[in-house]
């Protein structure tokens, strides 16, 4: 498949970063390329999460902007590949179990 969802993140013990998630993921499936979709606003934020570096150079970053930035961005560097997702806002709503 193109597009597989992973549970990783929901089964592993302990802390979670999200580097060590996709190095995992990443040594379970050959060394297959990864890819990892996120808002706009959590990749902002990237330059200060762990091994922020390694997920800048081994991971494709899809980043969907949710409307929430009110100022240009000015990347680090190191984020020269990064790949904006045109999308149609859909509703999501979540329950409680």
């Amino acid at each position: 498949p193109r597009v597989t969802v992973s549970d990783a993140e929901c089964i592993r013990p302990g802390p979670h970063y999200t580097a060590d998630t996709l190095q995992a993921i990443q040594a379970q499936n050959s060394g297959q390329p990864l890819g990892l979709l996120m808002g706009l606003d959590a990749l902002l934020t990237l330059p200060a999460w762990h091994q922020a570096e390694w997920l800048a150079y081994n991971v494709t970053l899809y980043a969907v902007d949710r409307g929430q930035r009110d100022q240009p961005i000015v990347w680090p560097g190191f984020f020269k590949d990064i790949q904006p997702v045109q999308w149609l806002p859909v509703p999501v709503h979540t329950a409680s179990a």
